[in-house]
């Protein structure tokens, strides 16, 4: 004869496995639970010209112009010229050049003769850059 293994005979071995399957959940503070970012515990300064000089990649871009603006990259000369390259979204993608002048004035960074300035803020190897269309959060580049 022929035992049929059914759920009538599973069920009570499975009801007592799901007691011991479990795991013991801990209660964390809402400070424990919060994601930390790094660049968000960076202790700012205003920039000077002697900030400035390298290479640079985006690691964060904020506000209005985060909306077509995927990346940007710089190149700083001491000499006060910059060359860049931003990543845009619209209408297709597409990098858009700049050069020109740089130079820096009461903590303002000027990129061209007639633009607006952007308020330059620094932290160990980052430049912060804040104007009207958002902020751009730079991270210098080793040199080759």
């Amino acid at each position: 004869m022929s035992r049929r293994f059914g759920l009538r005979t599973a069920a009570p071995a499975l009801a007592v496995a799901a007691l011991f399957t479990g795991c013991h959940s801990a209660v964390l503070d809402a400070e424990q639970r919060a994601v930390v970012d790094p660049l968000d515990e960076l202790v700012w300064a205003p920039g000077t010209a002697a900030d400035v000089p390298g290479s640079y990649t985006s690691v964060r871009i904020e506000g209005p112009a985060a909306a077509v603006l995927i990346e940007v990259h710089y190149r700083f000369d001491a000499d006060g010229t910059f060359t860049g390259a931003g990543l845009v979204s619209q209408p297709t993608y597409a990098f858009q050049v700049l050069n020109g002048e740089w130079r820096v004035e009461d903590g303002l960074l000027f990129l061209s003769a007639d633009g607006a300035p952007a308020t330059l803020e620094v932290a160990e190897e980052y430049l912060r850059m804040a104007g009207d269309e958002g902020i751009v959060l730079l991270q210098r580049r080793p040199e080759a």
